[in-house]
């Protein structure tokens, strides 16, 4: 256990702070380009939400009178549809 942490340490140690932040950058890249893809297959509804509510910050109470569904609807697309996206980029 002790001889895993020291070679833990030592590998911390000599990885450059710029390796590190490439390898951050070309992960959030990789989930862009995979958001970018699965957007264009979810439904209707689960777009509206993730477009207009996520990303533009409107209320749902808004898009529920805008669309004619009830809050408690749009609620529950809007937690399935955070559950399909972290397992989108889970993969």
């Amino acid at each position: 256990m002790n001889r895993l942490k020291r070679e833990q340490r030592v590998c911390e140690r000599i990885t450059n702070m710029d390796e590190a932040y490439d390898l951050g950058e070309e992960a959030d890249w990789n989930n862009l380009v995979v958001l970018k893809q699965e957007v264009n297959k979810l439904s209707k509804m689960e777009q509206v939400i993730f477009y207009d509510h996520l990303l533009s910050n409107k209320k749902i109470t808004e898009l529920a009178a805008e669309y004619g569904t009830s809050r408690r609807t749009l609620t529950r697309l809007k937690h399935d549809l955070l559950v399909k996206l972290r397992k989108m980029l889970v993969k």
